[in-house]
């Protein structure tokens, strides 16, 4: 059976997580939750009116809570992973990666005409030929593995967007989702 705090509503769950997080004392969890209409609702619905104890805070402490917090910590560190690719972007104009293989295609092709320059029979130049064409093949797939990416990014963030606007029309905020659409043209 799902206990009494994992079939309150996210939004309770969430604030009650930060309680605990912020250290917040079991006994005034309790007093805070028992406290709230739709926890009042819910228990009188499905429990029989009975509280939320500090027995249900514990149990939700080791398991709903933990999985919580892994959840946050996942969070934070995609937040931090894109803040810093975010700012190696704004800083060099370009992503990283972008900006080494800028340096390493016309390097690679440098080395190229020089290895076929000095390859003087036919059967040495197919030998370079032969030793070159893997590392293109490598560059051009990641090229296009790049493009692709990009364009998926695009389609993502097009259809959050669009999600964003038809869940603002639901809540009943139609004009949040039109001033949205109104700021990106």
């Amino acid at each position: 059976m799902t206990g009494k705090i994992a079939r309150l509503p996210a939004e309770i769950r969430t604030q009650l997580n930060r309680r605990l997080q912020n250290g917040e004392p079991a006994k005034y969890v309790v007093k805070w939750l028992n406290l709230l209409p739709e926890v009042q609702k819910l228990l009188a619905a499905e429990f029989h009116g009975k509280p939320v104890r500090e027995q249900n805070v514990s149990e939700w402490r080791r398991h709903g809570y933990r999985a919580w917090l892994v959840h946050q910590e996942k969070q934070d560190i995609l937040g931090e992973m894109l803040a810093e690719g975010e700012a190696s972007e704004a800083r060099f104009g370009e992503t990283l990666v972008d900006r080494l293989a800028g340096w390493l295609v016309p390097n690679f092709m440098a080395e190229a005409r020089a290895r076929l320059a000095a390859a003087t029979d036919p059967g040495e130049r197919w030998a370079t030929f032969q030793v070159l064409y893997p590392g293109f093949v490598s560059l051009r797939r990641g090229h296009h593995s790049a493009g692709r990416l990009r364009l998926d990014r695009e389609k993502f963030e097009l259809e959050l967007k669009k999600f964003a606007d038809a869940l603002a029309t639901a809540k009943g905020n139609p004009e949040a989702a039109r001033s949205e659409k109104g700021t990106e043209r």
